[in-house]
C-alpha cells in the first residue's frame, strides 16, 4: 500500500515496514543494515515537524515473513514523510511483542502527544481535504471580518468545541483582522454552493467588554447559568471569552515560615486558652507567606478550583485564605502546581464550568475582548 492511498492514518501510531531504500542514510548504525531489506518504522506526528517515521531496526521481509535485526536505543533516526508520499510500505497489525521491544523509544514518541482534543480531531475524516499534507493539524481557514476582503491562512488546530474548533494562526494576514502570528481564533465548517468543505473564522467580535463589567463575577456567572439552560455553542463561547478577562477566587492554604509561625505559636500561648484575647492584636510577618491553593479530586483526576466571587466558595471557603487573580494567572497556577492538574474547574459546587488543560494554550493566546 502507499501513503497516498492510505493518508497519514495508515503509519500514525503502527509499526510499519518500508524498503531500506526508504531510510537511506538512517540505518548505517543498525544491525543488518548492509543485507536488510526493510526497516522496520513507528509512525507518529511532530506537531512542528509533521508526520514522522522513526526507524527502529532493519529487518528482512519476504513471502510475508518478516525476521527483525537488532535495534539501537542509543540512536534516534527519523524520517520526515507527507501523506502524499508514494512509497510503498505494509503494516504489521499484530504488534504486542514490538511494543514490548521498543518500549524505550515508544515512550519518548508519546510525549509528542498534542492532548485528548486535538487527538479527536485526528480522527476525522471530514477535515483531510483541508490539512497540510505533512503537518496534520494545520488548516487552512478563511478569514472574514467586516469591511475587509476574504483571506485565506493557516491555523494549527488546538481545541474543539461541539460543532467548531480552536487554533493557532500560524502566519501573519496580510489585513487588519485585529488577529495576529500566534494568537487563537475559533473556526467552523462550512458547505460552499458547489458542495466543496472550507474552515472559516468569523473575526467579528462576539462581546465587547468594559472592565467594569466582569467586577464581582456576576455576569461571568450568569453565563455559565445560560450555558446550564441551553448548551449551544454560542453560550460556550460566551463563558470561553468571558473567562479570559475575568478575575477569579483561588482558595490557599497559607503557610508561614519557620520564624512566623513560631512567633504565632509564642502569640497564642501567651493568651492562655482565651483565644478571644487574639482579637485586635497585630502580627507582623518577618517573611513571605507561601500561598498553597487547594486541589480537589474526583476519581484518579486532580481539579484547580476557582470561583467566580470570594462567596461563591460558601462554608468551604472558610477554612481557607482567599486571593483574587486574573484567570491567566490562575492557568500559570495550575500548570505549576505539584500534581498533575486535569482542568480547571469554576464554581464547583454550584453551577461548574470545567476548563481542560488541553485548551490552556488555546486561552493563553486568545484575544481580550476589553474595549478601554
Amino acid at each position: 500500500m502507499k501513503l497516498s492511498e492510505t493518508g497519514f492514518r495508515g503509519v500514525y501510531k503502527r509499526f510499519c515496514i518500508f524498503p531500506i531504500e526508504a531510510a537511506k542514510g538512517l540505518v548505517d548504525q543498525y544491525q543488518g543494515y548492509q543485507k536488510a531489506s526493510h526497516v522496520l518504522c513507528y509512525g507518529y506526528i511532530d506537531r512542528d515537524a509533521g508526520l514522522t517515521l522513526e526507524v527502529l531496526c532493519c529487518c528482512d521481509a519476504e513471502d510475508g515473513k518478516v525476521s527483525f535485526y537488532a535495534g539501537n536505543d542509543e540512536v534516534s533516526m527519523k524520517k520526515r514523510i507527507s501523506a502524499d508520499d508514494d512509497t510503498d510500505f505494509y503494516i504489521i497489525n499484530d504488534a504486542d511483542d514490538l511494543e514490548k521491544m521498543f518500549k524505550s523509544k515508544i515512550d519518548i514518541i508519546d510525549s509528542y502527544g498534542a492532548g485528548e482534543d486535538v487527538e479527536k480531531t485526528r480522527e476525522m475524516e471530514f477535515l483531510d481535504c483541508l490539512r497540510d499534507p505533512s503537518c496534520i493539524d494545520d488548516i487552512q481557514v478563511h478569514l472574514l471580518k467586516d469591511g475587509n476582503g476574504v483571506e485565506v491562512c493557516w491555523a494549527r488546530i488546538t481545541g474543539l468545541l461541539e460543532h467548531s474548533f480552536i487554533g493557532t494562526l500560524l502566519n501573519e494576514p496580510n489585513q487588519d483582522f485585529g488577529y495576529h502570528y500566534g494568537d487563537s481564533i475559533g473556526f467552523f465548517l462550512h458547505k460552499t454552493e458547489d458542495g466543496k468543505t472550507i474552515a472559516v473564522s468569523d473575526m467579528n467580535p462576539s462581546i465587547k467588554l468594559k472592565r467594569e463589567d466582569l467586577a464581582g463575577g456576576k455576569m461571568l456567572k450568569d453565563a455559565v447559568d445560560s450555558l446550564y439552560k441551553d448548551p449551544s455553542e454560542e453560550h460556550l463561547i460566551d463563558v470561553f471569552e468571558l473567562l479570559r478577562d475575568s478575575y477569579v477566587w483561588v482558595p490557599c492554604t497559607a503557610v508561614l515560615s519557620e520564624k512566623d509561625q513560631k512567633d504565632w505559636d509564642e502569640l497564642v500561648k501567651s493568651v492562655g486558652d482565651d483565644l478571644e484575647l487574639l482579637k485586635g492584636m497585630t502580627l507582623t510577618n518577618s517573611d513571605n507567606i507561601r500561598m498553597i491553593p487547594d486541589i480537589l479530586q474526583k476519581d484518579d483526576d486532580y481539579y484547580f478550583p476557582v470561583f467566580s466571587s470570594a462567596e461563591e466558595m460558601g462554608e468551604y471557603g472558610e477554612g481557607f485564605s482567599k486571593i483574587e487573580v486574573h484567570f491567566l494567572e490562575a492557568i500559570s497556577m495550575a500548570e505549576h502546581n505539584e500534581k498533575e492538574i486535569y482542568g480547571i474547574v469554576l464554581n464547583p459546587f454550584t453551577k461548574q464550568f470545567i476548563f481542560k488543560r488541553d485548551m490552556f494554550e488555546a486561552m493563553k493566546n486568545s484575544k481580550s475582548r476589553i474595549v478601554d
